[in-house]
């Protein structure tokens, strides 16, 4: 059991390496003259070699396979538009397996639909990027034959695609082919990418090394198939004659002469038949899918299984917790379903393993509105399903709900390993970060190394980031500065270009004016993609690269919180005058002589001031412990009989007195004494040089 043990984990490793096929083995993919087809990406070496191994071991065995006609059930599933409309039509369908029969049939295979046809009715997959949107759509994998999706568009990044196939794998997500609805029933894409889906290369291949024309090196370059000759592709053939037209010269200074009717060629317009040779790798590589397939999936078109009953939404906040009985014991896997409506359209939100009786969705992918009712229901994953009956919820918003990026590989060094974000000489994030392929490239850090950093308004900030040196990578940076869940364009702060680096210089940026709501727990989300910048939506992740998401909290900063409020005093008699402000929520009032600087005088919400004997302004803040706000005013006007015996009064300074001021000092230019009584004018007074007195009353002309 050990041993048995020991060889999944062997093929679970390898095959983590098969969900990266990019690099230098990536497919190419050609446009000349318009020609677009098809976009299977080979296995990394590792997984090739792994593969023609097990093929050799099993080479014996897969001769007596197809003795007999062997009948490879498929699922087909069309995608149409939400409200129904477009998707293939069946006789398209139909025409399509006939043709791909015919091409089959000297191999001893046959293909046949199993079950209803399954309609996808979703508009965000009518037209589909595999590069983005592939891991939803096989969300709808069924386990019991070959998934084969039918779409109005598909695309990757390099353009139009007519299909896509897997290798043979381990992985039910990789049993699948999608085809474009324009080339279902033009005669050869769907043999074309079923031709990979048993572990035919393109004759064109050069992954493995360049086949040579007179055929020396056939078994271990090119397709790795010996009669199909050397094939330089792609353009350089007249399609209406199907004569090859180009003069390339393989290493040996030899003239190629591809054959155009091999159906995993690229000449669309001729290609129509498999070599033997091709016929004997497709048996083995039927073989090996079956090793591989282990109990995840089959070719056994089951009857429908007794469906679950008993689901349960336990709770719904950023995830939803489900729970149903496990009526079944032929079920192939549990597909959990979501709606708007009690009659659909349904969305496959989740694919799980057979005798699974609980889920715990992330629903971040899902579009819903607070204070609406949506629906859940429970399908087996089998060609012939069924269903539990329908459960509602009504969902209420109450916390910030991030998206998880689609599935991306970090297997191959396209991983962040350190984020670095500072202010001025101060480190507020230094992570050590890095990505179990396990992860589907996501990790959320929710208490960052050395601690949550607070990022407050106007305050300026640095980021840098670390990759290991392999790669081609781009990468961006964003925050949710509005605190509303997503990742906006408008809160881009930083972008990195793409190029093989090991660290990025730091880039700087501005927290903009946080203020209300906008104060609190947020997140920073880090994303790294191989060979490209990421793009504007922080929500999509290209198949190769990481996302890493971090805590942060967003605060107002100092200079936006606002002044306490204060009025000017005036006080009648002696004795001391008490000075109020208010205003200072979270935190403290402190006073002050001065409008910047100067010594505190006190805290508090009042300050109590004696010996007051002329107009004397103070200055009041709020201070959060953190941050200080700017500094109001209050002006002090003690209304006294005051009596002057110094030598000298400053200059500018103002008296004033509700009954009699007496002074014997000398009077500096430009003091004024104001008394609502009388000015008594001692021994020792002294006025100022050209100093004039005028008597009035205050605030008249």
């Amino acid at each position: 059991m050990k041993s048995t043990f020991l060889l999944l984990l062997l093929l679970l490793s390898i095959f983590n390496v098969n969900a990266q096929t990019k690099k230098n083995n990536t497919t190419e993919h050609f446009d000349k003259d318009n020609i677009v087809d098809c976009g299977t990406q080979l296995p990394s070496k590792t997984v090739i070699n792994f593969n023609e191994s097990k093929m050799e071991e099993l080479r014996d065995i897969s001769k007596n396979n197809f003795d007999n006609l062997v009948v490879i059930p498929i699922k087909a599933h069309i995608v149409r538009n939400t409200d129904g409309s477009g998707g293939l039509s069946i006789t398209d369908l139909n025409n399509a397996i006939t043709t791909m029969n015919v091409q089959y049939a000297p191999m001893n295979m046959s293909f046949s639909l199993c079950g209803p046809i399954h309609y996808i009715d979703d508009s965000d997959l009518y037209d589909c990027d595999v590069d983005t949107e592939d891991h939803l759509l096989v969300l709808n994998n069924v386990n019991d034959a070959i998934n084969i999706y039918f779409v109005n568009n598909l695309t990757t990044i390099g353009g139009a695609l007519n299909g896509i196939s897997a290798f043979p794998s381990s992985f039910a997500s990789e049993n699948r082919i999608i085809m474009a609805n324009g080339a279902t029933n033009n005669g050869t894409t769907l043999g074309h990418e079923m031709g990979h889906y048993w572990n035919l290369y393109h004759t064109h291949e050069t992954a493995l090394g360049v086949e040579n024309v007179n055929g020396s090196n056939c078994s271990s370059k090119g397709d790795l198939v010996c009669d199909t000759p050397a094939d330089p592709c792609c353009w350089l053939y007249n399609s209406t004659t199907c004569v090859y037209t180009g003069t390339v010269l393989d290493p040996n200074n030899q003239e190629y002469n591809p054959s155009l009717t091999n159906l995993m060629s690229y000449y669309q317009t001729c290609r129509n038949a498999f070599t033997a040779g091709q016929f004997s790798r497709m048996e083995e590589g039927y073989a090996l899918r079956n090793m591989l397939r282990g109990s995840y999936y089959n070719m056994e078109c089951r009857a429908a299984a007794l469906p679950p009953s008993n689901l349960v939404i336990n709770s719904v906040d950023c995830d939803v917790s489900l729970t149903w009985s496990d009526n079944a014991s032929t079920e192939m896997g549990y597909i959990v379903e979501f709606s708007s409506s009690s009659l659909g359209p349904w969305k496959a939100v989740a694919n799980l393993m057979a005798n699974t009786t609980s889920c715990n969705l992330d629903l971040s992918q899902i579009t819903m509105t607070s204070g609406n009712t949506y629906y859940f229901r429970i399908a087996t994953a089998n060609s012939n399903p069924s269903y539990s009956s329908a459960i509602s919820f009504e969902y209420i918003n109450t916390e910030l709900c991030y998206c998880v990026p689609n599935p991306s590989n970090c297997s191959d060094s396209d991983v962040i390993t350190s984020v670095n974000l500072r202010k001025g000489s101060t480190v507020l994030i230094s992570q050590n970060s890095g990505c179990d392929p396990g992860s589907n490239g996501y990790t959320f850090y929710n208490s960052p190394t050395p601690s949550v950093p607070t990022l407050e308004s106007g305050s300026t900030y640095e980021i840098s980031l670390s990759k290991p040196l392999a790669f081609n990578a781009g990468a961006r940076v964003w925050i949710d500065y509005n605190r509303n869940g997503m990742f906006e364009s408008s809160e881009i702060v930083a972008s990195f270009s793409v190029s093989n680096w090991s660290s990025t210089p730091y880039v700087s940026f501005v927290v903009p004016t946080i203020l209300g709501s906008s104060a609190g727990d947020s997140r920073m989300r880090v994303k790294l993609n191989y060979s490209e910048i990421p793009n504007d939506d922080a929500c999509i992740s290209s198949a190769y690269g990481e996302t890493e998401d971090y805590a942060i909290t967003l605060s107002p900063g100092c200079e936006v919180i606002a002044a306490p409020l204060v009025s000017n005093v005036n006080r009648c008699g002696v004795g001391p005058i008490t000075l109020t402000a208010f205003g200072c929520s979270g935190g403290t009032i402190e006073w002050y002589d001065l409008n910047a600087g100067g010594t505190l005088l006190g805290s508090g919400s009042s300050y109590s001031v004696t010996n007051l004997i002329t107009q004397t302004s103070f200055y009041a803040l709020c201070n959060t412990g953190s941050c200080q706000s700017a500094r109001a005013e209050l002006v002090a006007t003690p209304n006294v009989d005051l009596v002057f015996n110094t030598n000298t009064q400053p200059a500018n300074t103002v008296y004033r007195s509700s009954n009699t001021i007496s002074s014997q000092a000398n009077v500096s230019n430009n003091v004024s004494y104001i008394t609502g009584g009388s000015i008594t004018l001692l021994p020792g007074f002294q006025a100022g040089v050209n100093e004039v007195f005028v008597a009035k009353i205050e605030g008249c002309p």
